[in-house]
Protein backbone atom coordinates (compact mmCIF):
# COMPACT_ATOMS: atom_id res chain seq x y z
CA UNK A 1 0.00 0.00 0.00
CA UNK A 2 1.12 3.31 -1.06
CA UNK A 3 2.24 6.04 2.02
CA UNK A 4 -0.36 8.38 1.58
CA UNK A 5 -2.81 5.49 2.18
CA UNK A 6 -1.46 4.38 5.79
CA UNK A 7 -1.35 8.17 6.21
CA UNK A 8 -5.18 8.90 5.60
CA UNK A 9 -6.14 5.22 6.88
CA UNK A 10 -4.15 5.77 10.30
CA UNK A 11 -5.75 9.33 10.56
CA UNK A 12 -9.36 8.23 9.88
CA UNK A 13 -8.78 5.54 12.59
CA UNK A 14 -7.23 7.59 15.27
CA UNK A 15 -10.19 10.08 14.65
CA UNK A 16 -12.60 7.31 14.84
CA UNK A 17 -11.21 6.34 18.17
CA UNK A 18 -11.10 9.68 19.39
CA UNK A 19 -14.26 10.47 18.27
CA UNK A 20 -15.71 6.87 19.69
CA UNK A 21 -14.21 8.03 23.37
CA UNK A 22 -15.43 11.17 23.29
CA UNK A 23 -18.87 9.84 22.67
CA UNK A 24 -18.79 7.35 25.03
CA UNK A 25 -18.15 9.13 28.03
CA UNK A 26 -20.49 11.72 26.98
CA UNK A 27 -23.35 9.27 26.56
CA UNK A 28 -22.40 8.11 30.27
CA UNK A 29 -22.94 11.11 31.35
CA UNK A 30 -26.03 11.72 29.83
CA UNK A 31 -27.60 8.23 30.53
CA UNK A 32 -25.85 8.65 34.21
CA UNK A 33 -25.95 11.63 35.95
CA UNK A 34 -28.31 13.97 33.59
CA UNK A 35 -31.65 12.42 35.26
CA UNK A 36 -30.90 14.00 38.31
CA UNK A 37 -28.64 17.07 37.50
CA UNK A 38 -31.19 18.75 34.68
CA UNK A 39 -33.26 21.94 35.23
CA UNK A 40 -36.53 19.92 36.63
CA UNK A 41 -34.66 17.74 38.95
CA UNK A 42 -32.90 17.38 41.59
CA UNK A 43 -29.30 17.52 41.46
CA UNK A 44 -27.34 21.02 41.04
CA UNK A 45 -26.42 21.97 37.49
CA UNK A 46 -27.73 21.23 33.82
CA UNK A 47 -25.43 18.18 32.79
CA UNK A 48 -26.97 18.35 29.82
CA UNK A 49 -25.70 21.22 28.82
CA UNK A 50 -21.62 20.63 27.88
CA UNK A 51 -20.88 24.04 28.91
CA UNK A 52 -22.21 24.36 32.38
CA UNK A 53 -20.77 20.53 32.75
CA UNK A 54 -17.11 21.87 31.80
CA UNK A 55 -17.73 24.80 34.36
CA UNK A 56 -18.03 22.34 36.61
CA UNK A 57 -15.40 20.11 35.46
CA UNK A 58 -13.07 19.65 38.42
CA UNK A 59 -15.91 19.41 41.00
CA UNK A 60 -17.45 16.39 39.05
CA UNK A 61 -14.16 14.51 38.56
CA UNK A 62 -13.45 14.94 42.89
CA UNK A 63 -17.21 13.39 43.46
CA UNK A 64 -16.34 10.56 41.41
CA UNK A 65 -12.92 10.18 42.00
CA UNK A 66 -13.99 10.26 46.05
CA UNK A 67 -16.96 7.85 45.26
CA UNK A 68 -19.03 10.96 46.45
CA UNK A 69 -21.41 10.63 43.25
CA UNK A 70 -23.96 9.07 41.97
CA UNK A 71 -25.99 9.71 45.25
CA UNK A 72 -27.09 6.21 46.39
CA UNK A 73 -27.09 4.64 50.13
CA UNK A 74 -27.94 1.04 50.10
CA UNK A 75 -25.42 -0.86 50.71
CA UNK A 76 -25.02 -3.98 47.80
CA UNK A 77 -23.12 -6.21 48.78
CA UNK A 78 -25.82 -8.73 49.95
CA UNK A 79 -29.01 -7.41 48.48
CA UNK A 80 -29.54 -5.82 44.90
CA UNK A 81 -32.19 -3.18 43.44
CA UNK A 82 -33.79 -2.54 40.16
CA UNK A 83 -33.35 1.15 40.75
CA UNK A 84 -29.59 1.39 41.71
CA UNK A 85 -28.00 4.58 41.19
CA UNK A 86 -24.42 2.99 40.72
CA UNK A 87 -21.46 3.62 38.45
CA UNK A 88 -18.82 0.93 37.73
CA UNK A 89 -15.25 1.48 38.34
CA UNK A 90 -14.87 1.13 34.14
CA UNK A 91 -17.76 3.85 33.74
CA UNK A 92 -15.79 6.37 36.40
CA UNK A 93 -12.70 5.96 34.32
CA UNK A 94 -14.16 6.51 31.04
CA UNK A 95 -15.61 9.29 32.31
CA UNK A 96 -13.53 11.15 33.86
CA UNK A 97 -11.04 10.52 30.60
CA UNK A 98 -13.72 12.19 29.19
CA UNK A 99 -12.88 15.49 30.95
CA UNK A 100 -9.12 14.83 30.19
CA UNK A 101 -9.83 15.10 26.59
CA UNK A 102 -12.29 18.15 27.48
CA UNK A 103 -9.41 19.81 29.13
CA UNK A 104 -7.26 18.99 26.35
CA UNK A 105 -9.03 19.70 22.87
CA UNK A 106 -12.01 22.46 24.45
CA UNK A 107 -15.50 22.38 24.02
CA UNK A 108 -15.79 23.62 20.37
CA UNK A 109 -13.79 20.51 19.49
CA UNK A 110 -15.21 18.29 21.85
CA UNK A 111 -18.74 19.21 20.92
CA UNK A 112 -18.04 18.97 17.26
CA UNK A 113 -17.19 15.07 17.43
CA UNK A 114 -20.24 14.57 19.26
CA UNK A 115 -23.81 13.06 17.83
CA UNK A 116 -26.74 14.24 19.05
CA UNK A 117 -28.29 12.48 22.38
CA UNK A 118 -31.80 12.05 22.86
CA UNK A 119 -32.86 13.46 26.15
CA UNK A 120 -33.43 10.11 28.97
CA UNK A 121 -36.11 8.54 27.00
CA UNK A 122 -39.57 8.17 29.11
CA UNK A 123 -40.47 5.02 28.47
CA UNK A 124 -43.78 5.17 30.12
CA UNK A 125 -47.24 4.61 28.45
CA UNK A 126 -49.27 8.00 28.15
CA UNK A 127 -51.29 8.28 31.44
CA UNK A 128 -54.89 6.69 31.15
CA UNK A 129 -56.39 9.82 34.08
CA UNK A 130 -54.59 12.90 34.59
CA UNK A 131 -56.08 15.05 37.52
CA UNK A 132 -54.47 18.82 38.54
CA UNK A 133 -54.95 21.43 41.13
CA UNK A 134 -53.43 24.65 41.37
CA UNK A 135 -53.28 26.09 44.80
CA UNK A 136 -51.64 29.24 46.79
CA UNK A 137 -50.37 29.22 50.05
CA UNK A 138 -48.53 31.37 52.36
CA UNK A 139 -47.68 30.34 55.96
CA UNK A 140 -45.07 31.27 58.59
CA UNK A 141 -42.09 28.83 58.40
CA UNK A 142 -42.17 27.57 62.09
CA UNK A 143 -45.68 25.96 60.89
CA UNK A 144 -45.48 23.31 58.67
CA UNK A 145 -48.94 22.26 57.43
CA UNK A 146 -50.32 19.34 55.70
CA UNK A 147 -53.51 20.46 53.07
CA UNK A 148 -55.63 18.28 51.70
CA UNK A 149 -57.20 19.43 48.18
CA UNK A 150 -60.14 16.67 46.51
CA UNK A 151 -60.69 16.96 43.31
CA UNK A 152 -64.04 15.03 42.13
CA UNK A 153 -64.06 12.62 38.35
CA UNK A 154 -67.09 12.75 36.93
CA UNK A 155 -66.78 9.16 36.01
CA UNK A 156 -65.81 6.74 38.51
CA UNK A 157 -62.77 5.08 38.31
CA UNK A 158 -62.75 1.36 38.44
CA UNK A 159 -60.74 -1.59 38.55
CA UNK A 160 -56.43 -2.01 38.68
CA UNK A 161 -53.33 0.28 38.07
CA UNK A 162 -50.17 -0.30 37.37
CA UNK A 163 -48.85 3.07 39.23
CA UNK A 164 -49.22 6.64 39.45
CA UNK A 165 -47.00 9.26 39.79
CA UNK A 166 -47.12 12.60 40.96
CA UNK A 167 -45.82 16.07 40.71
CA UNK A 168 -45.02 19.61 42.29
CA UNK A 169 -44.28 22.98 40.65
CA UNK A 170 -42.96 23.70 44.15
CA UNK A 171 -40.54 20.84 45.11
CA UNK A 172 -38.14 22.63 47.37
CA UNK A 173 -41.18 23.46 49.88
CA UNK A 174 -43.05 20.31 49.26
CA UNK A 175 -42.17 17.89 52.25
CA UNK A 176 -44.11 15.13 51.13
CA UNK A 177 -47.18 14.35 49.20
CA UNK A 178 -49.65 11.66 48.57
CA UNK A 179 -52.30 11.04 45.97
CA UNK A 180 -55.64 8.87 47.52
CA UNK A 181 -58.57 7.52 45.99
CA UNK A 182 -61.69 8.06 47.52
CA UNK A 183 -64.41 5.29 47.15
CA UNK A 184 -67.50 6.57 46.22
CA UNK A 185 -69.06 4.83 49.21
CA UNK A 186 -66.69 6.95 51.09
CA UNK A 187 -69.25 8.90 53.50
CA UNK A 188 -67.19 11.80 53.85
CA UNK A 189 -66.90 12.65 49.82
CA UNK A 190 -69.76 15.09 50.67
CA UNK A 191 -68.09 16.97 52.91
CA UNK A 192 -64.61 17.06 50.29
CA UNK A 193 -67.38 18.22 47.67
CA UNK A 194 -68.64 21.20 49.13
CA UNK A 195 -65.06 22.69 50.67
CA UNK A 196 -63.81 25.31 48.90
CA UNK A 197 -59.60 25.02 48.01
CA UNK A 198 -57.33 23.55 50.84
CA UNK A 199 -58.20 22.29 54.19
CA UNK A 200 -56.38 20.76 57.22
CA UNK A 201 -57.26 18.07 58.89
CA UNK A 202 -56.77 14.12 59.01
CA UNK A 203 -56.84 11.76 55.92
CA UNK A 204 -59.68 10.24 54.63
CA UNK A 205 -58.27 8.43 51.64
CA UNK A 206 -59.69 4.98 50.99
CA UNK A 207 -56.38 3.70 48.67
CA UNK A 208 -53.01 5.01 48.17
CA UNK A 209 -51.95 5.42 44.42
CA UNK A 210 -48.95 7.54 44.32
CA UNK A 211 -46.00 9.06 46.59
CA UNK A 212 -43.84 11.86 46.09
CA UNK A 213 -40.78 13.01 48.54
CA UNK A 214 -37.49 14.29 47.51
CA UNK A 215 -35.37 11.95 45.41
CA UNK A 216 -38.20 9.36 44.91
CA UNK A 217 -38.20 7.99 41.35
CA UNK A 218 -41.04 6.08 39.35
CA UNK A 219 -41.97 2.84 38.02
CA UNK A 220 -44.61 1.02 36.62
CA UNK A 221 -45.33 -2.48 38.03
CA UNK A 222 -43.70 -5.70 36.21
CA UNK A 223 -46.22 -7.60 34.43
CA UNK A 224 -48.54 -10.16 35.83
CA UNK A 225 -48.92 -6.70 38.97
CA UNK A 226 -51.13 -4.52 39.75
CA UNK A 227 -52.96 -2.46 42.61
CA UNK A 228 -56.30 -2.89 42.68
CA UNK A 229 -58.12 0.51 43.04
CA UNK A 230 -61.67 -0.61 43.56
CA UNK A 231 -64.33 2.03 42.28
CA UNK A 232 -63.33 5.76 43.32
CA UNK A 233 -64.86 9.02 42.64
CA UNK A 234 -62.21 11.07 43.17
CA UNK A 235 -59.03 11.93 44.34
CA UNK A 236 -57.76 13.41 47.23
CA UNK A 237 -54.23 15.12 47.28
CA UNK A 238 -52.13 15.44 50.81
CA UNK A 239 -49.39 17.94 50.68
CA UNK A 240 -47.03 18.63 53.37
CA UNK A 241 -45.77 21.80 53.00
CA UNK A 242 -42.47 23.71 54.82
CA UNK A 243 -43.38 27.04 55.97
CA UNK A 244 -42.99 30.09 53.61
CA UNK A 245 -42.74 33.99 53.88
CA UNK A 246 -44.01 34.71 50.65
CA UNK A 247 -47.61 33.60 49.16
CA UNK A 248 -46.31 30.67 46.18
CA UNK A 249 -48.48 29.07 43.83
CA UNK A 250 -48.14 25.21 43.81
CA UNK A 251 -49.06 22.86 41.39
CA UNK A 252 -49.94 19.28 41.83
CA UNK A 253 -50.31 16.60 39.08
CA UNK A 254 -50.85 13.06 39.25
CA UNK A 255 -51.04 10.83 36.52
CA UNK A 256 -52.74 7.06 36.40
CA UNK A 257 -51.67 4.39 34.69
CA UNK A 258 -54.03 1.37 33.89
CA UNK A 259 -53.86 -1.89 33.74
CA UNK A 260 -55.11 -3.81 31.07
CA UNK A 261 -54.26 -7.54 32.64
CA UNK A 262 -57.91 -9.82 33.27
CA UNK A 263 -56.11 -11.49 36.76
CA UNK A 264 -53.02 -9.81 38.17
CA UNK A 265 -51.37 -10.66 41.01
CA UNK A 266 -52.92 -8.01 43.68
CA UNK A 267 -49.91 -6.05 44.90
CA UNK A 268 -50.66 -4.97 48.85
CA UNK A 269 -48.30 -2.39 51.14
CA UNK A 270 -48.32 -2.27 54.51
CA UNK A 271 -46.40 0.16 57.01
CA UNK A 272 -44.52 -1.92 59.63
CA UNK A 273 -43.80 1.58 61.75
CA UNK A 274 -45.17 -0.42 65.17
CA UNK A 275 -41.96 1.71 67.34
CA UNK A 276 -41.20 -0.51 70.66
CA UNK A 277 -40.26 2.82 72.46
CA UNK A 278 -42.20 5.33 72.02
CA UNK A 279 -40.51 7.80 74.31
CA UNK A 280 -38.65 10.97 72.76
CA UNK A 281 -35.35 12.34 71.02
CA UNK A 282 -33.33 14.03 73.80
CA UNK A 283 -31.57 16.99 73.36
CA UNK A 284 -27.39 16.49 72.71
CA UNK A 285 -28.74 12.37 72.44
CA UNK A 286 -28.34 9.25 70.07
CA UNK A 287 -31.03 7.21 69.91
CA UNK A 288 -31.76 4.27 68.02
CA UNK A 289 -35.50 2.96 67.47
CA UNK A 290 -36.25 -0.29 67.14
CA UNK A 291 -39.56 -2.45 65.82
CA UNK A 292 -40.58 -5.83 63.93
CA UNK A 293 -43.49 -7.10 62.73
CA UNK A 294 -44.59 -10.54 62.31
CA UNK A 295 -45.57 -11.77 58.89
CA UNK A 296 -47.36 -14.76 59.71
CA UNK A 297 -48.19 -15.77 55.72
CA UNK A 298 -45.93 -16.27 53.39
CA UNK A 299 -45.02 -13.32 51.25
CA UNK A 300 -43.14 -12.54 48.02
CA UNK A 301 -41.56 -9.09 48.56
CA UNK A 302 -41.58 -6.41 45.74
CA UNK A 303 -40.28 -3.30 47.28
CA UNK A 304 -39.29 -1.40 50.74
CA UNK A 305 -39.55 2.30 51.25
CA UNK A 306 -38.18 4.23 54.52
CA UNK A 307 -39.40 7.84 55.14
CA UNK A 308 -37.76 9.67 58.13
CA UNK A 309 -36.80 13.78 58.38
CA UNK A 310 -33.78 15.09 58.98
CA UNK A 311 -32.67 14.15 62.43
CA UNK A 312 -32.34 10.51 60.99
CA UNK A 313 -28.68 9.35 59.72
CA UNK A 314 -29.05 5.76 59.58
CA UNK A 315 -31.76 2.41 58.54
CA UNK A 316 -31.33 -0.80 58.80
CA UNK A 317 -33.67 -3.59 58.14
CA UNK A 318 -33.76 -7.77 57.97
CA UNK A 319 -35.54 -10.72 58.02
CA UNK A 320 -35.43 -13.63 60.03
CA UNK A 321 -37.38 -16.47 58.94
CA UNK A 322 -38.41 -19.34 61.62
CA UNK A 323 -35.11 -21.40 61.07
CA UNK A 324 -33.39 -18.48 62.51
CA UNK A 325 -32.05 -17.56 59.07
CA UNK A 326 -31.08 -13.46 58.86
CA UNK A 327 -32.40 -11.55 55.41
CA UNK A 328 -31.09 -8.74 54.46
CA UNK A 329 -33.36 -6.38 53.41
CA UNK A 330 -31.98 -2.92 53.45
CA UNK A 331 -28.91 -1.34 54.87
CA UNK A 332 -28.70 2.59 54.74
CA UNK A 333 -25.55 3.75 56.49
CA UNK A 334 -26.22 6.86 55.78
CA UNK A 335 -29.83 9.15 55.33
CA UNK A 336 -30.48 11.54 53.16
CA UNK A 337 -34.13 13.52 53.77
CA UNK A 338 -33.20 15.27 50.07
CA UNK A 339 -32.58 11.99 48.43
CA UNK A 340 -35.28 9.07 49.79
CA UNK A 341 -36.27 6.27 47.28
CA UNK A 342 -38.54 3.66 46.69
CA UNK A 343 -36.13 0.54 47.04
CA UNK A 344 -37.28 -1.69 44.05
CA UNK A 345 -36.15 -5.50 44.33
CA UNK A 346 -35.23 -6.88 41.06
CA UNK A 347 -36.31 -10.07 41.58
CA UNK A 348 -39.13 -11.38 44.48
CA UNK A 349 -37.55 -11.93 47.78
CA UNK A 350 -39.42 -14.93 49.60
CA UNK A 351 -40.04 -14.95 53.00
CA UNK A 352 -41.63 -17.66 54.98
CA UNK A 353 -44.91 -17.59 57.21
CA UNK A 354 -43.77 -16.42 60.66
CA UNK A 355 -40.90 -14.66 59.34
CA UNK A 356 -40.45 -11.51 61.37
CA UNK A 357 -38.93 -8.46 59.78
CA UNK A 358 -37.06 -6.14 62.32
CA UNK A 359 -35.95 -2.51 61.46
CA UNK A 360 -33.52 -0.14 62.67
CA UNK A 361 -33.59 3.69 62.82
CA UNK A 362 -30.96 5.82 63.91
CA UNK A 363 -31.57 9.88 65.27
CA UNK A 364 -28.77 12.26 65.98
CA UNK A 365 -29.85 14.91 68.01
CA UNK A 366 -26.96 16.74 68.61
CA UNK A 367 -24.70 19.96 66.98
CA UNK A 368 -22.58 17.14 65.48
CA UNK A 369 -25.46 16.20 62.76
CA UNK A 370 -25.68 19.38 60.20
CA UNK A 371 -28.87 18.76 59.30
CA UNK A 372 -30.62 19.03 62.53
CA UNK A 373 -32.99 21.89 62.04
CA UNK A 374 -32.78 23.39 65.67
CA UNK A 375 -29.79 24.66 67.15
CA UNK A 376 -29.36 24.32 69.79
CA UNK A 377 -31.35 20.95 69.53
CA UNK A 378 -34.79 20.75 70.62
CA UNK A 379 -36.19 17.68 72.03
CA UNK A 380 -37.96 16.08 68.85
CA UNK A 381 -40.53 13.50 68.91
CA UNK A 382 -41.48 10.55 66.06
CA UNK A 383 -44.64 10.11 64.92
CA UNK A 384 -46.41 13.07 66.86
CA UNK A 385 -46.25 15.81 64.47
CA UNK A 386 -46.07 16.58 61.37
CA UNK A 387 -43.30 19.71 61.77
CA UNK A 388 -39.87 18.78 59.72
CA UNK A 389 -38.11 20.15 63.73
CA UNK A 390 -40.64 16.73 64.80
CA UNK A 391 -39.27 13.35 63.27
CA UNK A 392 -41.55 10.64 61.47
CA UNK A 393 -40.19 7.24 61.28
CA UNK A 394 -42.40 4.86 58.14
CA UNK A 395 -41.16 1.52 56.67
CA UNK A 396 -43.51 0.61 54.31
CA UNK A 397 -43.19 -2.92 52.01
CA UNK A 398 -44.65 -3.96 48.93
CA UNK A 399 -45.42 -7.45 48.48
CA UNK A 400 -47.78 -9.99 47.24
CA UNK A 401 -48.83 -12.93 48.35
CA UNK A 402 -47.19 -16.06 47.81
CA UNK A 403 -47.09 -18.86 44.82
CA UNK A 404 -45.18 -21.17 43.60
CA UNK A 405 -42.57 -20.21 41.61
CA UNK A 406 -41.62 -16.89 43.52
CA UNK A 407 -38.41 -17.82 44.41
CA UNK A 408 -36.97 -17.21 40.86
CA UNK A 409 -39.21 -14.89 39.54
CA UNK A 410 -37.54 -11.80 38.14
CA UNK A 411 -38.52 -7.78 38.30
CA UNK A 412 -38.84 -6.25 34.85
CA UNK A 413 -40.03 -2.40 36.16
CA UNK A 414 -40.54 -0.18 33.67
CA UNK A 415 -38.97 2.97 34.91
CA UNK A 416 -39.69 6.79 34.34
CA UNK A 417 -35.12 6.88 35.01
CA UNK A 418 -32.71 4.97 33.07
CA UNK A 419 -31.57 3.24 36.58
Amino acid sequence: MKTWLWVILFTLLGYSFSFSQAQKGWTLIQQKCTPCHKNSSFGPFDFSNIEEVNNYSKTIVFCLNENIMPLWFATSKNRHYFNERVLSYADKKEIIQWFDQLEQKGVAAIKAELLPISAAVNNFPPPNHTISTTNWYKFQEQSDQVFLNFKKNDVPIKGFIKGATIRYSEEKIVHHGVVYGIDSTNKQVNLLESTSGDFKGNTVGDVTLGVYAPGVNYALLPDGFAYEIGNIKGLLFETHLLGTQEEIKVEAHADLYYCKEEKPRLVQTINLANLEDKGPILPNTVKTYHGKHLLKDSTSLLALMPHMHKIAVAFNSYAVTPTNDTLELLNLAKWSFEWQTIYRLDSLLVLPPNTVVHFQATFDNTTDNLQNPSNPPQTVWVNQGWSIKNEMLIFGLQYVNYQKGDENHPLHWVSLEPF
